[in-house]
């Protein structure tokens, strides 16, 4: 009789359920020692919903573009996104008359996107064409603006303003005019129409000279995914 009551209780005792901590968090079923997934966090993040922008590019996508206008005449570009926030390529032409072609590296940084409401600034030059009857090239324009985009749909718009490093004339106390650089304000807007694989946009921009330097463009993006998370 004794046997049998030890053998009952031993087996309560295995049979009975772990205690239950109550002041764990509702659905917290880690075990001990499991740690939470930073990449699957990440993951999350990079797939969380944001506008087709005309500024700024996706992680993971890449982007090809062309675009004609004045005073460039046409250029072609390549853009990759990474983390949502950071673009970065490379812009170039190559007219009649230059040995080579002129290559220049573009940068575009997001400081907020949300589903409707993008903040950054980007970087971009001006390739000007060579002038007069013998083909020499003006110095690059270099523009540093700030972007306020706002997104909705197949269309984003923005606004852009900040500063121009541009090519002006200076005179001389022999008054031979002479050339050198200056910085003053720059901006300007921009629109995109399209979804995320392509896209129309038109720019226009000014430096403010004595003689306003003026960039209009017409250019056609196309936009792919290289090592995209978010749903295609």
């Amino acid at each position: 009789m004794s046997l049998s009551l030890v053998t009952f209780a031993l087996a309560s005792i295995l049979a009975a359920p772990a205690p239950v901590d109550l002041d764990a968090p509702a659905g917290d079923t880690r075990e001990d020692g499991q740690e939470e997934d930073g990449q699957g966090g990440l993951r999350a993040w990079l797939q969380r919903p944001v506008p087709v922008s005309a500024r700024f590019l996706d992680h993971g996508v890449v982007a090809v573009g062309a675009a004609g206008g004045v005073p460039h005449r046409y250029r072609v570009e390549v853009l990759v996104g990474v983390l949502d926030h950071l673009t970065i390529g490379a812009t170039a032409h190559w007219l009649p008359g230059q040995t080579r072609p002129q290559v220049w590296p573009v940068v575009a940084l997001a400081a907020y996107r949300g589903r409707v409401l993008e903040l950054g600034a980007h970087y971009r030059p001006v390739l000007h064409p060579p002038v007069g009857a013998v083909p020499t090239f003006v110095p690059r324009t270099h523009l540093g603006l700030g972007s306020v985009v706002l997104s909705a749909g197949y269309f984003s718009a923005g606004l852009d303003a900040g500063v121009a490093h541009v090519r002006a004339a200076l005179t001389d106390p022999q008054r031979a005019t002479a050339f050198g650089r200056r910085t003053v304000f720059g901006g300007g807007v921009t629109t995109r129409v399209g979804t995320r694989r392509w896209g129309v946009r038109v720019d226009l921009l000014a430096a403010l000279t004595e003689s306003p330097l003026l960039i209009a463009e017409l250019g056609f993006d196309w936009r792919f995914g290289a090592f995209e998370l978010r749903p295609r």
